[in-house]
């Protein structure tokens, strides 16, 4: 059986350290790795991963998993109905701590873990940890060094660990919250009484059996073929309003697990304590915070059976007819012969073999005749008896192994992770060297070629430290020379653009403007030659590089797929990029062309080739007009920038919706100041990466900053110091797509050296910081770090613009809840140089979603909207802002799509712009349908003075808003569109205004283009989808089916955001909790009882 191997992601800036592999016997595909950015490189890559069933994580990491989620839900709404991810212990828990913004009912989801703590008892475990019709796959523990000897270690964990949550809910506790310790710990779980309905339960408090027990209901419920929706119903029989505001919570108590917001017990494992405070003292200090057990993946192919003998078979006296099938099938048979077949001559051999075969043939038509309703008794009159000269019959079993040839080997693969030189020894001891002893050169050298077990491939995911070890480098030797050694680490690997799609809009804009559109940075060279430090050692090492492919069965050698994504495999200023901007020299490529059949058609590319050449002349044209218009503007007295905007920069690190595409990744924007640090605003998948991409690494190969001799530092930060130079984080609600970046950025930031001076505050809905406080259990994010470079939490609810607007410190508010927030925002307030500051609750889907408004001292004022629908309380927040950052998520002719998603169109963005007297608008978070360019032209606010009752709460602000970016008076807001990783000053986005003309030229061929292919991949996948609902005078978005036709139609690819989609109007986790009480318990205050619980509904197939 065709079998092959295929790196999806390679180790770059904008990926995970750890590549994600995909494994292809026959139809059937199985994906090692899945961090950060590998569903958006599917689709980069048209790499299909819907036949993906089973996952391998390596580790319990995030640069093992942070693609997890989004990949989950990638396959759950392209049909898949199962699936399995295997790995370390701890991989229930972690993947439970997502129950918030994962969760899907159409598609089940099997969670399988390698038992650590089984291992360090002593056990050998040599079935496979996971077998199908295609392969096994052997799942080999690799520890640290320190790990194995260490039984004390083993039993702390078995009894649990006190977790940052829990530890600020232990103090005061009350003889009622004892009680409930005590049952919870203590007490059989049954799950069959749902003890989760009980308000004084709390799942914070299980250990032991009923940790496993309770996380397993979680994920099941997570991902089910119940419908979770479907278990919302009331006693009554009628659905549960979710998005009722109620006072009584008992009203909204959810009613599965995977609904209880409730936090998390401590996990069976915890992180890697460091040295001073571990009985493993000689512990790798790169892997302290992180978990410590890692797992090598042997994966063995089923042996091929060999070819099928008929002259061997009839010579022992098997007739051809069913009987071959069946040992071919590799079946043992038992036939009738004469008992001295052995003996008769050849020619009766041949004549019983002929009778056999022709009984046999009037078996079979009688069979079919049967079928046709023949009688029964005249079958029976048909039968042949066997002559009497054959003498005594008896019965005879025959082996397949009698009739087949030799079977063949299956491939052979390994995928090794080791996080650091601390885990070599493990890789080395008696038990790993059993495992892997079989697939030696040394056992198969006397093997004939067939047989032999040798791997084809070894994938290498491990650090340049750990390859150039002469320990790790005689090890490789040991599987032969004929082995692919393939190296996956960020020294050896080139730093090529994992998403060039995206770097080619970059590069044709920035011939317009060269200063403000700048291609990302990538290399072409390696940081190190994979050669450096090999000494002596002769294997077939080569660097990992996406798309590369080898063929398994038959072995092959590597070579690179055309997955037809652009390669920019030139220097930025090259000829050959001047080219390629201009669509010359067959530049466009295939993932660049449609995607249906006019793609593959020579007529239909030639025609889009020749079009986009013509809009790149008019383009060019255009471009040059407009800058001279610009420098005519800046030349005359009413042409100069505001002022107060100098020195802020904004620089949009994703700017699509839902979910990543090639073009446009998942929502983030940096903001940085002149000399008051910087901040980002929400941090969807990849947040980190792209913050690499677009800054560098001095460090490393991904820096494109230029050095000198007499000045090595580089003139330029580096991703390094802007992620030191980060002040705060606003994460705008749970929806996946605005917050799954988060982890990432932290655990980068712990590895700061030298570490910021300063602490980061993280400001985040009650759903978004519970679930940072319980990863932070499985991997240390820095909120227990001491100094003051540690990670705080503020819940949005607490700093209410209304609430902060006259006085930002603790004592604004006597309401005692939230005062250690408001603490913690009186200092960020006075280290950023803030006047006013607060949170704006906004209308989207659900309750607990917020925007943000911010006042500084230097006079420029900044609002950002998250999502929502047009909103009054954001309007009166952000009156007179100098800049807002809105939310465009789809053309005006969506509206009936917009309402019932909870988004706005663009020209209800720039209404609202209007109405708030902002001055500039920045446009974001677009719908992926438009991959590239939406046309705003369109829009008919932007065209002509609109009926402002056309749009949903929003009045007409009048004809004025005052100066503009430029330093002129307006009368309508500066509107720019956002684009990934371009950096727009904010005294500049009036010339980015002026080039949209231009853009949507550049772009015109390919318009129509986008529009027919996402409209066509649309209706393939969301045939059948929910469809959207006319919202309420509230702006809540009901849901229901299509019973007509029209653009409203739901499309359910378009939308990430799903998981938590419907909320509380009170505080998520129940009422605020005093000082030192655990989020999520019920208390009272003067806002009365607040529910308890999160209320979101899953959808099958919807995005939000």
């Amino acid at each position: 059986m065709l079998s092959d191997v295929r790196v999806l992601t390679a180790p770059a800036s904008d990926t995970s350290s750890i590549p994600s592999v995909l494994l292809q016997i026959g139809a059937d595909k199985y994906l090692f790795g899945v961090g950060e950015g590998t569903s958006r490189a599917s689709a980069q890559r048209r790499a299909n991963i819907s036949r993906v069933a089973n996952l391998f994580l390596p580790r319990i990491s995030f640069d093992a998993l942070g693609g997890l989620p989004g990949t989950l839900m990638t396959l759950a709404d392209g049909n898949r109905q199962h699936v399995a991810i295997h790995g370390p212990q701890n991989l229930a828990h972690t993947m439970a701590t997502m129950r918030f913004y994962t969760k899907r009912d159409t598609m089940k989801m099997e969670i399988v873990e390698y038992p650590f703590v089984s291992h360090q008892a002593g056990t050998s475990e040599k079935r496979p940890f996971f077998q199908d019709d295609n392969l096994a796959i052997h799942a080999i523990p690799l520890l640290p060094h320190g790990f194995l000897a260490s039984d004390s270690h083993t039993a702390h964990l078995e009894e649990g660990t006190r977790t940052s949550t829990e530890a600020r809910s232990s103090e005061g506790a009350s003889s009622k919250r004892q009680r409930v310790r005590s049952l919870s710990a203590d007490a059989p779980l049954d799950l069959a009484k749902a003890p989760w309905s009980d308000p004084n339960w709390r799942p914070s408090r299980l250990r032991g059996p009923n940790v496993d027990l309770w996380v397993k209901a979680i994920t099941e419920d997570m991902f089910s073929h119940r419908g979770i929706h479907q278990a919302q119903i009331a006693e009554n029989g009628n659905r549960v309003d979710l998005d009722v505001e109620t006072s009584n919570d008992r009203a909204t108590r959810p009613k599965t697990p995977a609904f209880v917001t409730h936090p998390l017990p401590p996990p069976r494992l915890a992180p890697v304590p460091p040295p001073a405070n571990s009985s493993f003292p000689d512990s790798d200090p790169s892997i302290v915070g992180d978990q410590a057990p890692s797992l090598a993946f042997i994966c063995l192919g089923h042996s091929q059976r060999g070819k099928f003998d008929p002259v061997t078979a009839t010579a022992e006296g098997v007739s051809p007819g069913p009987d071959f099938a069946r040992l071919t099938r590799g079946e043992v048979v038992t036939i009738q012969r004469p008992a001295n077949w052995h003996e008769l001559e050849r020619s009766v051999r041949e004549r019983w073999i002929k009778e056999n075969r022709l009984k046999n043939a009037k078996s079979k038509a009688q069979g079919k005749r049967k079928e046709k309703g023949k009688k029964k008794g005249d079958e029976d009159a048909a039968a042949v008896e066997p002559p009497s000269e054959w003498g005594e019959l008896v019965s005879v079993e025959i082996q397949p192994d009698q009739v087949l040839g030799q079977s063949r080997a299956g491939p052979v693969f390994f995928y090794i992770h080791l996080p650091s030189k601390a885990y070599i020894p493990s890789l080395l001891s008696k038990k790993s060297t059993e495992a892997f002893k079989p697939f030696t050169e040394i056992s198969n050298g006397t093997k004939s070629v067939e047989q032999r077990l040798n791997p084809h491939v070894i994938i290498h995911a491990v650090p340049i430290q750990v390859f150039q070890d002469q320990r790790y480098q005689r090890w490789m030797a040991d599987f032969g020379s004929s082995c692919h050694h393939v190296v996956a680490n960020h020294d050896v690997c080139r730093d090529e653009l994992m998403f060039p799609s995206a770097a080619t809009i970059q590069l044709r804009l920035s011939k317009m403007d060269s200063r403000i559109f700048q291609l990302p940075r990538y290399e072409l060279e390696p940081l190190v030659p994979l050669d450096k430090g090999m000494g002596d050692c002769q294997v077939r090492g080569i660097p990992a590089e996406v798309d590369m492919q080898i063929q398994l069965q038959p072995r092959g050698e590597p070579s690179r797929l055309d997955s037809g994504a652009p390669r920019l495999d030139f220097e930025p200023l090259s000829k050959q990029a001047e080219e390629f901007a201009a669509f010359e020299n067959g530049s466009l490529g295939t993932s660049e062309g449609r995607n249906g059949a006019e793609a593959n058609n020579a007529t239909g590319k030639a025609r889009l080739e020749s079009a986009r050449k013509k809009a790149w002349v008019e383009y060019v044209s255009l471009a040059e007009s407009i800058r001279n218009e610009i420098e005519e503007i800046e030349k005359s007295a009413t042409g100069q920038s505001d002022p107060n905007l100098e020195g802020l920069i904004l620089t949009p690190l994703g700017t699509g919706s839902a979910h990543p595409s090639k073009y446009r990744n998942v929502t983030s924007t940096l903001v940085q100041t002149r000399s008051d640090g910087s901040f980002l605003l929400d941090a969807g998948e990849g947040t980190y990466g792209q913050l690499r991409r677009k800054f560098g690494k001095s460090r490393s190969a991904t820096s494109t900053t230029t050095k000198t001799e007499d000045d090595p530092v580089p003139t330029q930060p580096d991703v390094d110091d802007v992620l030191r130079d980060i002040k705060f984080i606003f994460i705008s609600h749970i929806h996946a797509d605005h917050h799954i970046g988060l982890s990432k950025l932290l655990l980068e930031r712990r590895k700061l050296d030298p570490p910021p001076k300063h602490p980061l505050y993280v400001i985040g809905t009650s759903f978004v910081l519970t679930y940072i406080r319980e990863y932070d259990a499985i991997e240390s994010l820095g909120l227990d770090d001491s100094g003051v470079a540690g990670v705080q939490l503020i819940d949005n609810f607490y700093i209410d613009w209304r609430k902060t607007q006259d006085d930002t410190s603790a004592s604004s508010n006597a309401d005692r809840y939230g005062a250690d927030d408001r603490v913690a925002l009186a200092k960020l307030v006075d280290s950023m140089g803030f006047e006013k500051f607060g949170t704006v609750k906004v209308v989207h889907r659900g309750s607990h979603c917020y925007g943000i408004t911010m006042t500084h001292r230097q006079g420029w004022s900044l609002v950002y909207s998250g999502d929502t629908r047009p909103c009054q309380e954001l309007i009166a927040a952000g009156r007179n802002a100098s800049v807002l950052i809105h939310e465009a998520s789809l053309e005006d002719e969506e509206i009936g799509l917009a309402i019932s998603k909870g988004h706005s169109t663009y020209g209800e963005a720039i209404q609202v712009a209007k109405e708030m007297r902002a001055r500039n608008l920045l446009l974001t978070h677009f719908s992926q349908r438009y991959p590239k360019l939406a046309r705003i032209s369109n829009s008919s606010v932007t065209t002509t003075k609109t009926n402002s009752a056309k749009y949903e709460g929003i009045q007409d602000g009048g004809d004025h808003v005052g100066k503009g970016s430029d330093g002129r008076e307006r009368k309508d807001p500066v509107v720019a569109l956002a684009f990934d990783l371009v950096s727009y000053p904010a005294s500049e986005l009036w010339k980015v205004e002026k080039y949209t003309a231009a853009m949507e030229q550049l772009f015109a061929a390919d318009i129509e283009d986008d529009a027919v292919v996402g409209g066509e991949e649309e209706e393939k996948k969301e045939k059948g989808s929910a469809t959207a609902a006319a919202a309420d005078q509230g702006g809540k978005a009901s849901l229901h089916k299509d019973e007509g036709k029209g653009k409203a139609e739901v499309e359910a690819k378009d939308e990430r955001e799903n998981c938590s989609s419907k909320e509380n109007v009170s505080h998520p986790l129940g009422n605020p909790p005093p000082n030192g009480q655990q989020v999520g318990e019920e208390t009272k205050n003067s806002r009365g009882t607040r529910d308890t619980q999160e209320t979101g509904s899953s959808s099958s197939k919807q995005r939000e």
